[in-house]
């Protein structure tokens, strides 16, 4: 299997927080985390310009995820907002047509009900909920709806849930285990690794944010654009590299050293 595009730039910026974090240096963490950041605050830019119908159905899973975090009794995905969630991950990720016909034959009340125990395990969850819990509120969706296997699930949870489960984004996926097998077990490890990052980078950061960045990573690395940050801040941007030339690269990094003198606004990462 060929791996998927952008994922060389998700492993990069994997690595670099796994250094980090290892070394124990906080001056290096927070280094890290400021880099995670500036990439996120990309994210929506990126999808907006690069990617509008994806930035279309995004602003609507938000919206969703928002009323159904709100919503302190009972709260559900719909059949409706079923089928956009599906639609937005497969904009994000690779579609595949073949899923649409099982997915659709899903009874309105099935979705309701199945969603509706998810969520209700889901919000009983914590930072210190075992596998075995994090599993139980996939199953109750993968289990009982046609067409939904463990990326589906996670895509629905990951918005109602943000701080517990991270969604199974292809290139996340395969930056984090070296392959993309979309099973409940890789699903497991790669959530496992997002919500242990998610930790050691401080309570700015949930799991899924944490997912969100190693995908933006890999996708910004796509655009001719835009820097890719995983190179290191002094790289110069992709849509230059070609020209050279000593006045273009000394134009590059004095514009990178007056980026670093600016003062930086922390916010907390969604």
């Amino acid at each position: 299997m060929a791996p998927r595009p952008g994922v060389k730039a998700a492993s990069r910026c994997l690595t670099s927080l796994d250094q980090a974090i290892s070394s124990k240096n906080e001056a290096s963490i927070n280094d890290m985390a400021s880099t995670c950041e500036a990439i996120l605050n990309q994210y929506d830019e990126m999808l907006k310009i690069k990617h509008k119908d994806l930035h279309t159905l995004n602003n609507q899973c938000e919206s969703f995820a928002e009323k159904w975090r709100n919503d302190e009794n009972h709260a559900f995905c719909s059949y409706d907002e079923l089928i956009t969630v599906i639609e937005w991950k497969f904009a994000k990720g690779k579609a595949r047509p073949m899923l649409w016909k099982k997915i659709k034959s899903n009874p309105k009340a099935l979705v309701k009900t199945a969603t509706e125990s998810a969520f209700e395990k889901a919000a009983k969850l914590n930072n210190e909920s075992s596998e075995k819990d994090i599993k139980a509120a996939l199953e109750e969706i993968v289990s009982d709806l046609n067409g939904i296997g463990p990326a589906s699930a996670s895509a629905i949870l990951s918005l109602y849930k943000p701080e517990i489960f991270a969604f199974m984004d292809d290139e996340v996926l395969e930056a984090i285990t070296g392959d993309r097998k979309y099973t409940m077990k890789a699903y497991l490890q790669m959530n496992g690794e997002c919500s242990r990052l998610a930790k050691a980078l401080g309570d700015e950061w949930n799991v899924r944010s944490v997912g969100k960045a190693l995908w933006s990573a890999a996708r910004i690395s796509l655009c001719d654009d835009r820097d890719d940050l995983t190179l290191g801040q002094n790289k110069e941007k992709k849509s230059q590299s070609d020209q050279g030339g000593k006045e273009g690269k000394k134009h590059r990094e004095d514009s990178v050293e007056s980026e670093r003198s600016q003062p930086r606004q922390r916010r907390r990462v969604k």
